[in-house]
């Protein structure tokens, strides 16, 4: 066996001949984005791509190293194509974009004394024209139609996880994200007056703050009743002035409905917190730091990998990435995914573009300023 020095030697007398030869490639390369951008032709073309591995497969005398070949052809191609972009990409803003108006009209659903409520306080201030609709569904068509300019839902928590109804309604209406909200979630078990542990029965509120309760609502018996929401459950329980039924709440719901606080805090994690979007039919001009977009890929190996790798490359942070079933077809996914930046950057608008180009039904949902937690 040879001395691992000696080998390491042929290493690099490899990659002294492989890295003027790959300079000589970017070169080519750049000169082919300058004639396809002056024809108008895309950077992206997959006959090519296929010829171009075929071909560098052939040239091997060990055809073990075929699957390995196309991988390294692969990869040279992907930072070709993203130099090319960077040669090519349009400067200018496609979208269209429009002041933000805090006093605008604001939908959201739920009623007064919700964790949404708050979260249209907490953004566009405690005089915000604010009204309630019953439905995530709801809230949009107000804006489509016209009746609010903006939208407030809730997109995640830390403790549940994603809110896939409004990730699902993302996906299927025409509207942006221009804000977010982080709202700090301390529930509290509220009734009537009379009531405390011992008298109740029966809890109500929304599945998913039952959920994140579930440490102090489990192995009592008690009845534990989804409702529309917190702040709606906690009016239902102030109309029936009964001391067998409870609510879990916010405390500024309680107040609001004049019940007691019987317990506070009731959630299991007590750094519990929701993100909430706002959402819109147009984008603001207002500074952003965050992209959300949306994309499907065809189910082949390594798809997520490369379109992974173009933002990895371009130096954009991908914070999160979830996906969804494709309602069309259920065997097929999409995704979604924040990225930290704006698209006054060149490496942002490439890497978009680089995105559009390598996957289908790609959507911009929007670029805002991140939520702080609080």
């Amino acid at each position: 066996m040879r001395d691992l020095d000696d080998i390491r030697k042929d290493i690099n007398a490899a990659d002294a001949g492989i890295v003027p030869l790959f300079e000589k490639r970017m070169r080519a390369a750049g000169e082919v984005a300058d004639f396809k951008k002056a024809r108008g032709m895309e950077i992206f073309q997959a006959a090519r791509e296929d010829e171009v591995k075929k071909r560098a497969v052939g040239m091997l005398e060990d055809k073990s190293f075929a699957s390995e070949t196309e991988d390294l052809m692969t990869a040279v191609m992907d930072i070709s194509k993203l130099y090319q972009l960077r040669r090519t990409v349009d400067p200018s803003d496609p979208y269209e974009r429009e002041p933000f108006d805090a006093a605008a009209p604001v939908a959201y659903q739920g009623v007064a004394g919700s964790f949404s409520s708050q979260a249209v306080a907490e953004f566009f201030g405690e005089g915000a024209k604010a009204s309630a609709y019953p439905t995530f569904a709801s809230v949009c068509d107000a804006i489509e139609s016209g009746e609010a300019k903006y939208g407030v839902l809730p997109l995640e928590n830390s403790t549940i996880g994603s809110v896939v109804e409004a990730y699902d309604l993302l996906g299927a209406r025409s509207m942006y994200i221009v804000g977010e909200q982080w709202v700090q979630v301390k529930h509290a078990l509220v009734g009537c007056d009379g009531a405390d542990e011992s008298t109740v029965r029966k809890v109500y509120s929304k599945a998913e703050a039952l959920a994140q309760c579930s440490e102090y609502l489990g192995g009592r018996d008690w009845e534990l009743i989804p409702y529309a929401n917190t702040a709606a459950a906690a009016k239902m329980v102030a109309e029936k002035r009964d001391v067998s039924v409870a609510a879990v709440a916010s405390e500024s719901a309680a107040k609001l409905y004049g019940l007691d606080v019987i317990a506070c805090p009731v959630n299991t994690e007590k750094d519990n917190y929701t993100r909430f979007i706002v959402i819109a039919k147009k984008l603001t001009d207002a500074p952003a730091d965050k992209v959300t977009v949306s994309f499907g890929l065809d189910n082949e190996r390594g798809a997520l990998y490369r379109m992974l790798g173009i933002f990895a490359r371009l130096g954009i942070n991908m914070s999160k990435i979830e996906s969804r079933p494709d309602k069309s077809n259920p065997a097929k996914y999409y995704f979604v995914a924040d990225l930290e930046g704006n698209c006054g950057s060149p490496e942002m608008k490439c890497a978009l573009s680089a995105a559009r180009s390598a996957s289908h039904d790609f959507r911009f949902l929007g670029e805002y300023r991140k939520g702080r937690l609080q």
